[in-house]
């Protein structure tokens, strides 16, 4: 089923709300954090599972590290919405929870929506 979001674009697919991040963001911010190292493949992605672990507990919010498609191009994502149930995640999420999470992440704008990768 394809569905209108705010702007009245048709959503069909998997897609995630959320904010947009990079790998090597999140690295920097776990070594900065003292959560994992960045020596190896294996290495990195445990800092990254740690630092997304710790902003969504500090944020107190049911949140998800996913992938997603803009423009063609691949992304990170910390997703707090879902338009797929099967994801685990609300539809809109709770806006105590996000004012937390926007203040954990340092942003002031609204999340947006994202296909899924």
């Amino acid at each position: 089923g394809d569905w209108l979001i705010a702007d009245n674009t048709v959503m069909s697919g998997i897609m995630m709300m959320g904010y947009l991040t990079t790998l090597e963001h999140l690295v920097e911010l776990g070594m900065k954090l003292q959560l994992g190292p960045d020596e190896s493949y294996s290495a990195r992605t445990e800092t990254v599972m740690g630092v997304t672990s710790m902003l969504f507990s500090q944020a107190k919010i049911n949140a998800k590290f996913v992938g997603v498609v803009v423009n063609g191009e691949a992304y990170v994502c910390l997703a707090v919405a879902s338009n797929d149930p099967s994801q685990l995640l609300p539809r809109k999420p709770d806006p105590e929870a996000l004012a937390r999470f926007k203040k954990v992440l340092g942003r002031d704008k609204e999340p947006k929506w994202y296909r899924y990768n």
